[in-house]
């Protein structure tokens, strides 16, 4: 029914190859495995921060924050007012 050439089939039977060394070897080097997060980080993360409440466990950390905070609040309002003293003048 068929005929077949041994020419063609080497040819054909050498790009089968070559297309499955192409597609296996990857120009990068290799595919990275995906960064799985599983339900122990999540848990072992909200351990640190609390999502509901918006506050660290940790009350020096919490602490800390709060001055921070407080102390780039003053700054803005500073830098504002400036500003805005500056428009009038």
């Amino acid at each position: 029914m068929f005929h077949q050439d041994n020419g063609n089939l080497a040819d054909w039977s050498n790009d089968l190859k070559q297309y499955k060394s192409e597609k296996q070897n990857l120009e990068w080097g290799y595919n990275p495995k995906p960064y799985v997060i599983t339900s122990k980080m999540i848990s072992k993360a909200n351990q640190v921060f609390n999502p509901i409440l918006q506050s660290y466990n940790n009350q020096s950390m919490e602490q800390n924050l709060k001055i921070r905070e407080n102390s780039d609040l003053i700054n803005l309002l500073a830098k504002n007012k400036v500003k805005i003293i500056n428009n009038y003048l």
